[in-house]
């Protein structure tokens, strides 16, 4: 007797095949006839269920599937990217080459936010993803020739491709979601979430696959740890620029160099290859609109315009920004100051996972630990979708914007301030941050009282009017 299974059930096709040949027959009859008043409630909702779960291309387990394909693509894709971004501000720091390439990456990511819906409306969201990893193989590949032409032309292309990337990656996931929901007779909200969490789960993996690549080549010989100095005053806090006391530590054999950034070439163009030869395309419920389809910066413009007329936004401009600049702080200048200088660029991948595990266990302790102790003690993991539930698309815009802004100010000037200088830009930042943050809750609770208050009184005067009509 065979047993059914999520991944491979006969009888998963012949439903989806009845299904979609019942849709055919009949229309949209059984969403929009009305049935006889004798029929049974329990039918109505059947029905009315059934011509829900018409509106699905893929049964559930080419929906499986194909989530699978698209896990493994991030996997691959971003081993490669992960793994050489974290060697830039070392390997590639003469002439801040390295540093400023991830400066232009990230600004160039802020004019890419009006491109995503045009081109997934035009190509598709499978077609979308395969283009836009271009963009990522072209910068890893640029490693093997590390001069300002390369690095930075492939920065401004990948800025501009990761905004199409990651939006035709969350619209996939959010429509295979909703599909495999109504197939499922679930709540799409929880089949989305979980779907989303087995995403994201393998996405901070790339942390470790990606960072021990890199100590596994570059291992030092005998020789060369006999050479590195562990105490060297010039690094951490007081790192300041190019010094030759501690230039050994970044120094790396060509050879290795080339075998290091051609794995990582090699693991992106994987990626690509998986999505185009195994990923299902599909159409999303809202592509075919022509709106989509007319290149039209109306989000950007709706972004610029929220950030200057929301008091709330303006608030949080400081803390966003700062998001931004300590991520970079720890990509840019702890990687180098602090780890390479020190203790060699062999060590850096190690140190890099221990910080990527760490992180993605905090995630998952302090996602579980805010329904119980409430948003203030972990205020960023919910912000924005707490405070701007009526625009959440032009408010996520701004996070974007202004984290990336942080990210491209952070690096740009990463080889012109000493260590110590940049610690304290990033204090008086967060500083100001978390004031505008008190700021920003103060004045979303009181608005929420008012509302409470106006809804309140509306409804009693609503009340109080009904019963004169009665009288």
């Amino acid at each position: 007797m065979r047993s059914s299974t999520l991944i491979d059930n006969d009888a998963d096709e012949k439903e989806f095949i009845e299904l979609n040949t019942e849709a055919k027959a009949n229309g949209d009859a059984t969403t929009s006839t009305t049935s006889p008043l004798q029929e049974s409630s329990s039918r109505r909702h059947d029905m009315e269920s059934r011509g829900e779960r018409l509106n699905v291309q893929l049964p559930k387990r080419k929906i499986v599937r194909n989530f699978c394909v698209l896990c493994m693509t991030v996997v691959f894709l971003f081993t490669g990217f992960v793994g050489v971004s974290i060697l830039q501000t070392s390997l590639n720091r003469e002439k801040g080459i390295g540093s400023t390439s991830l400066s232009l990456l990230y600004a160039s990511m802020i004019f890419s936010c009006f491109l995503p819906k045009f081109l997934i409306a035009r190509l598709g969201c499978k077609t979308t993803l395969t283009v836009s990893m271009i963009g990522y193989i072209m910068y890893i590949a640029a490693n093997f020739y590390a001069v300002q032409a390369t690095m930075f032309t492939a920065a401004i292309f990948i800025g501009v491709a990761s905004g199409p990337f990651w939006t035709a990656t969350f619209s996939y996931i959010t429509q295979i979601g909703v599909w495999y929901a109504k197939l499922t007779n679930q709540d799409k909200k929880v089949a989305i979430s979980q779907f989303f969490g087995v995403f994201w789960l393998f996405n901070q993996s790339c942390q470790i696959w990606g960072n021990l690549l890199s100590s596994l080549v570059f291992a030092p010989t005998p020789s060369q740890k006999n050479e590195t100095f562990l105490d060297d005053p010039a690094c951490g806090a007081q790192f300041c620029g190019d010094n030759n006391i501690s230039a050994h530590n970044f120094k790396q054999e060509t050879e290795n160099v080339y075998t290091v950034v051609g794995i990582y070439v090699g693991c992106s163009i994987i990626a690509m290859l998986i999505v185009a030869i195994l990923m299902d395309p599909i159409t999303l419920d809202n592509e075919d609109t022509e709106e989509n389809k007319k290149l039209n910066p109306k989000l950007l413009l709706a972004t610029i315009r929220h950030l200057y007329k929301s008091p709330i936004q303006m608030m949080l401009v400081a803390i966003t920004i700062y998001g931004g600049m300590e991520k970079a702080f720890v990509g840019g200048d702890f990687t180098k100051a602090y780890i390479s200088c020190s203790l060699g660029i062999w060590n850096l991948g190690y140190v890099m996972i221990c910080y990527g595990v760490v992180g993605a266990l905090c995630s998952l302790l302090f996602g579980n630990l805010v329904k119980y102790v409430g948003r203030i003690p972990f205020f960023v993991l919910s912000l924005y979708g707490e405070l701007f539930t009526e625009k959440p698309e032009v408010a996520f815009s701004n996070y974007k914007l202004c984290e990336a802004t942080g990210y491209a100010v952070t690096y740009a000037y990463n080889d012109a301030l000493c260590t110590d200088t940049k610690l304290y830009i990033c204090m008086a930042l967060l500083c100001l941050g978390m004031m505008g943050y008190i700021s920003a809750e103060v004045t979303s609770r009181r608005d929420k009282r008012k509302k409470t208050k106006f809804q309140h009184h509306s409804g009693m005067l609503e009340n109080n009017h009904e019963a004169d009509l009665s009288t």
